[in-house]
């Protein structure tokens, strides 16, 4: 079995990265500089070289804001670059591993969001994701598409570390407190990933831990675990008039991927201390 995963630097990328190592499988790791996946040829190239039998692709562009002022660069990524992914994986019968967002719904729920909920982006970068979504699974019989939430892991492009970041310079700093949705480690999102192709499962899975949280809580969490010297306030999200509009509520339910795996998983706060942990 020959993986090939597509992102290497990103956080995700990375997890995976470390997984493969540690369990000593054949793959292949590619940063951008060394296959850009909105350039046909390059992801040709690399699959000619490669042959791999399983795709995970861990790239994407999630600067939300920033495809709302232009979003070629989302759509080169997002759009362009998975439709390359998907015509290669065509060719060499590769399983494809794809990832999307919680974004991709409105946020107008009282409920947690399953898989067969239609979604209604609000924004730029989740249209761009949602047909990324839509690509994958016209296009492809045999794939895993997995939505994730407030993503993190060993990086700077998460929450935790912006928080960080954020408190060391503040005393005290304004949250939104109707922002909902679920913090997801990367370790989570890569253990449930190899077990669900373990299984043999195939389609759209929302991959999340349980419970859910506002970005204050999340905040509030982080500040507790960490013993952190910050005031914390609660606001609203429109405090900050960014320029991406964001669902007030996007929270996933996980319970199709974990009956289908027979599991459960640790709630978003445990999954949070054990990362800080370490």
């Amino acid at each position: 079995m020959k993986y090939l995963i597509v992102g290497k630097m990103g956080q995700l990328g990375r997890e995976f990265v470390k997984e493969f190592t540690r369990r000593g499988d054949n793959f292949a790791a590619f940063a951008r500089e060394q296959m850009d996946v909105s350039e046909n040829e390059q992801v040709a190239r690399v699959f000619d070289k490669e042959r791999p039998d399983v795709v995970i692709n861990c790239t994407a562009y999630n600067d939300v804001d920033g495809a709302e002022k232009d979003i070629c660069p989302a759509n080169r990524t997002n759009v362009i670059g998975i439709g390359n992914l998907i015509s290669s994986a065509k060719k060499h019968s590769s399983f494809l591993i794809h990832y999307s967002t919680d974004y991709v719904f409105d946020g107008i729920s009282t409920r947690p969001y399953s898989e067969d909920d239609i979604p209604n982006p609000l924004n730029n970068y989740a249209k761009s994701k949602f047909a990324g979504e839509n690509s994958v699974c016209e296009e492809l019989n045999r794939f895993l598409l997995f939505r994730v939430s407030w993503v993190y892991g060993h990086g700077d492009q998460n929450f935790i570390r912006k928080f960080l970041n954020w408190s060391s310079s503040k005393k005290e700093l304004k949250i939104a407190v109707d922002e909902v949705s679920i913090p997801t480690p990367t370790r989570l999102i890569v253990e449930l990933t190899l077990a669900a192709f373990d299984a043999g499962l195939t389609g759209l899975y929302h991959l999340v831990p349980s419970g859910y949280c506002s970005r204050y809580d999340w905040a509030e969490a982080i500040k507790e675990i960490l013993r952190l010297n910050v005031a914390l306030e609660k606001c609203s999200k429109e405090l900050f008039c960014l320029p991406a509009k964001r669902p007030g509520y996007s929270v996933l339910s996980n319970q199709k991927l974990l009956t289908a795996l027979s599991i459960t998983v640790p709630d978003w706060k445990d999954e949070l201390k054990r990362f800080l942990s370490k």
